[in-house]
């Protein structure tokens, strides 16, 4: 069975890597947690990769398979659905900086605020949900300095969410303008795409952001929450490039790494701010173009550790230790390991590795012209024309722990083992 091909990247969804920075930008905390010498056994865990040696029951990823960062209108409302009577959630908050640009974006705090239905009749039921946007404004402090909040009068935007026109399925909104605006160009932010085929009964209803693998257009936008907290950034700046940076996330190509994390966070506790790996495998094909059958350009890949723990340097978060061999391969003795330097904590730096048939793989931290895997801190990315899957058996081998980490039912052994110290020393 042929692959089609994907680019994708993880960009990390949650606001406990703004803790322990996590993410590819913005400045954070360099104090990721207890970071213990290795003097334990370098191939524990190596067994999980070797008993992945073939395609069998692996679920490629693939091309267009976008992943939206807002999960549709469930945050805003429900009901509707078959005379089931409409629940507004106007308690779900999120902040939203604008597709223009990276460093200096414009921001807005948006909920859903208002939904007014009429299913008197059936043969023209109407509902309109209406989507309240406050800007970021400036304004002066008791100490006369210039702050900023997000304002207390909100503009308006409405949605047909029983919409039967298929010609208006978009509705793109520019928090720069403050207006709904042509989703045809490049300056909108965010759609609320709705539609109901009365024919086939088949809805359309997903929320996009205009950044990310979503846009052509090299925008930008990307969004936090939701959030319950009305007030949570009302006297704070919600600037992406100054501590809130890993709490932004937007729209991405389906990722096996993004699917199933090869981290857990917290796993002991909310005063635990370590990075640990979870050994998780994942395979990668770099040449989706050929046959699934064919494993010669597939590999299989583990990340065991976050940290450099022989250095002296106070900050030793970033570098990886990655676990590489070909897919077939069943021999701990042929599972190669190489170091990655992903600890810049740059908007949009990463470091590139590429597997190399017949030789070891190689890093750079130059975008070479044909790169398989790229890492940046917690997050990676996978080329174009390549495919990834987790390893079978291994999505389930992991569940939810504490502070929404994900936790090893072996997790504690194996850390230890290849540690040779205890997880909660």
């Amino acid at each position: 069975m042929k692959k089609t091909s994907q680019y994708t990247y993880l960009i990390a969804l949650s606001s406990i890597l703004a803790a322990c920075g996590g993410g590819g930008g913005g400045s954070s905390s360099s104090n990721e947690g207890g970071d213990p010498v290795n003097n334990g056994d370098p191939n524990a865990g190596i067994e999980l990769m070797l008993e992945v040696k073939n395609t069998d029951n692996l679920e490629w990823k693939q091309a267009g398979d976008i992943e939206p960062y807002i999960n549709g209108f469930d945050d805003f409302y429900e009901g509707g659905s078959r005379g089931t009577p409409y629940t507004l959630h106007d308690e779900n908050f999120f902040v939203l900086a604008s597709a223009q640009s990276l460093d200096s974006p414009a921001y807005a705090k948006f909920h859903a605020c208002e939904l007014v239905s009429d299913m008197s009749n059936p043969r023209a039921p109407s509902a309109t949900l209406t989507m309240c946007f406050y800007d970021q404004e400036d304004y002066i402090d008791e100490q006369g300095e210039t702050q900023q909040r997000f304002a207390e009068t909100a503009n308006r935007f409405d949605i047909n969410i029983f919409n039967v026109n298929p010609a208006a399925v978009d509705n793109c909104y520019d928090i720069e303008t403050a207006s709904g605006i042509s989703c045809d160009g490049d300056e909108w932010d965010i759609n609320f795409r709705w539609h109901y085929d009365p024919q086939t009964h088949a809805v359309t209803k997903d929320i996009q952001l205009n950044g990310g693998d979503r846009t052509t257009t090299n925008g930008y936008a990307r969004a936090y929450g939701p959030y319950t907290n009305a007030d949570e950034f009302a006297n704070g700046n919600p600037d992406y490039s100054t501590g809130l940076a890993q709490r932004y996330a937007t729209d991405v190509y389906a990722n096996a790494f993004n699917d199933y994390l090869w981290y857990g966070y917290q796993t002991q506790g909310e005063r635990d701010h370590s990075i640990w790996a979870t050994f998780r495998t994942y395979v990668i094909d770099t040449d989706n173009s050929n046959d699934a059958a064919d494993l010669s350009d597939m590999y299989k890949v583990q990340i065991v550790d976050y940290y450099d723990r022989e250095s002296d340097a106070e900050d030793k978060t970033g570098h990886l230790t990655v676990r590489y061999s070909s897919l077939a391969n069943e021999d701990a003795n042929a599972v190669m390991t190489i170091n990655v330097d992903a600890s810049s904590r740059e908007a949009d730096a990463w470091t590139y590795l590429s597997f190399n048939p017949g030789a070891d793989a190689s890093v750079s931290q130059v975008e070479p012209a044909d790169w398989d895997i790229a890492f940046g801190r917690v997050n990676v990315k996978v080329n174009d024309g390549r495919a990834t899957a987790i390893g079978d058996d291994q999505a389930e081998l992991f569940t939810d722990g504490n502070n929404d980490g994900p936790v090893a039912e072996k997790f504690l052994a194996l850390f230890e083992a290849y540690h040779g110290a205890s997880a909660s020393e």
